[in-house]
């Protein structure tokens, strides 16, 4: 990359744009019950079924008899954190586990081990946090969560641990979020994303889990951010990038996903700020940067992405920049103005910039 000036740079808008590959809370895969709902909570609760430090551990039966087990918050006891029982050591029947300020917090059902049934979980002050249909210890049916407000957060659909079908979220207003939907497991079909206010954020097709065919995304006032082809998932073709005035940042060609051929990038008064030629996804050869009244701020070349050879760096005034310019070396400054070696930075010290 260039030794500085990280807003000019034309990967670092590209990589905010295409860092889109939509992740849900709800994966189509089995959770341990209470994962998605009160992680925190629950990460230790559901494997701690051994007894311990404010646990009674579990109430002696006969082999194959239920065992009661309860363990608590507080040393006296008096504050329960989760109940239930086991046979052979396998969770049956209903287990509660408690919030410490004593709401419950999650409430649902084993059949030897498994999860089955609705189960439904609250937030610390009481309102409900979700609800999640299981059939012997997959997910299966509709699942939902809402926002402490007591809003539907999400709603999503699932078939023997298999998500499917239509999932939406909403905003904490009430305002829809997000529309997509899933075959197989995967994301299928339109997605269309939205800011709070109701407009249009970004949306697109999927087929089978990848993005395909033209994707745009929009500032939140309302004007277009970005549009271009994808292809089998990668970006494809021409992309272009807009300021939120309306005004070109940058226009360039992908091939397989990566950046390829000659570029010239905007500041939104319209002047240019870097021109630059990509291959293979990186920058190589000559690179110019200008201030946003046109002025020179930056010259040099890079290869594979990384500044090489003479850097010549400038201030506003036009005077030069004595702190940056020099000779690179694989991106790092090796020599001053001067030709005088120059000190390679500390481990994490951020590089050369000023």
């Amino acid at each position: 990359m260039l030794p500085s000036d990280e807003e000019t740079m034309i990967p670092g808008m590209i990589q905010r744009l295409t860092a889109s590959r939509t992740q849900f809370p709800f994966p189509a895969r089995r959770f341990t019950a209470g994962s998605l709902l009160l992680a925190p909570l629950l990460a230790a609760t559901l494997s701690s079924c051994d007894g311990g430090s404010g646990s009674s551990g579990p109430v002696d039966s006969p082999a194959g008899k239920l065992e009661t087990m309860v363990e608590y918050f507080d040393e006296a006891p008096t504050q329960k954190r989760f109940e239930g029982q086991q046979r052979y050591g396998q969770r049956e029947g209903e287990w509660t586990w408690w919030h410490e300020n004593g709401q419950v917090a999650v409430r649902g059902e084993f059949k030897a081990g498994r999860e089955t049934g609705t189960w439904n979980a609250w937030h610390p002050g009481g309102g409900r946090e979700s609800t999640i249909d299981w059939s012997e210890g997959r997910w299966n049916g509709t699942t939902k969560r809402w926002h402490e407000n007591g809003k539907l957060a999400i709603e999503g659909q699932f078939e023997i641990g298999t998500h499917l079908g239509d999932y939406r979220e909403w905003h904490p207003t009430g305002d829809i979020k997000l529309e997509s939907s899933y075959r197989d497991g995967l994301l299928h079909g339109t997605l269309t994303e939205y800011w709070s206010d109701g407009q249009r954020k970004r949306g697109g097709e999927y087929a089978l889990g990848k993005q395909v065919g033209p994707w745009q995304s929009f500032h939140n006032n309302g004007r277009l951010q970005s549009e271009g082809p994808y292809e089998d998932g990668l970006q494809a073709g021409t992309w272009r990038v807009l300021h939120a005035n309306g005004e070109l940042d940058f226009e360039m060609q992908f091939v397989a996903g990566l950046q390829a051929g000659a570029v010239e990038k905007f500041h939104d008064n319209g002047q240019l700020a870097q021109r630059a030629t990509f291959e293979a996804g990186k920058i190589e050869g000559p690179v110019k940067t200008f201030f946003p009244d046109g002025t020179p701020k930056s010259r040099g070349s890079m290869r594979a992405g990384l500044a090489e050879g003479p850097w010549e760096y400038w201030n506003s005034d036009g005077s030069s920049h004595p702190g940056l310019t020099g000779v690179y070396e694989a991106g790092q400054r090796v020599k001053d103005g001067h030709g005088q070696a120059v000190q390679a930075p500390a481990a994490g010290s951020g590089g050369q910039e000023p």
